[in-house]
């Protein structure tokens, strides 16, 4: 039985071995007080095909701007999740996780299905000295959120047909009290419509106006990408 636990940990490696190999590690964002391993302009993979990169999909390699705006609130206003209950919904690379545990938050769940996610954030947590609560790999759409006061979202609401089932999850959930942080990338047109009927702070991407442009032609070119493209 021991076969088992060896693979994991070998599959772990083997994980974080691409993930330092392929990122940079970088404080060229909103929030510089935190350093994370992204795939940048410096990267392999930022012109790689699909089928040369060693991830399926990595999106918490990149640090969209909703979640970046998201971070940089919790940043500057820490008394939002101070000693409360934080629920990271679609992590990535952690960030807003990490300004939340920053800000003084009691607990911090980071969530993301895709479980390099998860090696990224331990990897994300050392670089800033920070301890990381719990991880949890489950698909939460559905499910209870009654032992969260914080519910962080990011850049999650990228696809019309994937917005409407997390939100109507969290209209089923609005009843348990918990605050709803939400980071609204201004390319979404949809944001304000859809979030509807949801008690929330909108974290608006279009606040940070001296630096909206540039960083916003800066995500341009990242999803520009050869295999990370998107139409906006």
């Amino acid at each position: 039985m021991w076969i088992v636990p060896f693979f994991v940990q070998w599959y772990k490696k083997t994980y974080r071995d691409h993930i330092l190999a392929e990122t940079d590690l970088s404080r060229d964002h909103l929030t510089p007080e935190i350093q994370l391993y992204l795939i940048t302009q410096n990267c392999r993979l930022w012109r790689a095909r699909p089928e040369d990169s060693p991830f399926c999909e990595p999106f918490w390699a990149f640090y969209w701007p909703g979640g970046q705006a998201l971070s940089r609130y919790l940043l500057d206003n820490k008394a939002v999740v101070k000693g409360k209950r934080v629920l990271d919904f679609g992590t990535g690379c952690g960030a807003s996780g990490l300004a939340a545990k920053l800000s003084g938050a009691g607990h911090v769940t980071f969530n993301d299905i895709d479980p390099i996610a998860a090696e990224v954030v331990l990897l994300n947590g050392t670089e800033n000295k920070i301890d990381i609560d719990n991880f949890s790999t489950v698909n939460l759409i559905g499910s209870c959120c009654q032992n969260f006061e914080v519910l962080l979202v990011g850049d999650m609401l990228y696809d019309t047909e994937f917005a409407d089932e997390v939100l109507k999850w969290l209209r089923s959930e609005h009843e348990k009290s918990f605050i709803f942080l939400q980071g609204i990338c201004c390319l979404y047109w949809r944001s304000r419509e859809i979030c509807t009927g949801i008690p929330s702070i909108e974290v608006k991407f279009e606040v940070f106006s001296k630096i909206r442009i540039e960083t916003i032609d800066c995500i341009r070119k990242q999803w520009a990408c050869p295999g990370f493209c998107v139409d906006i």
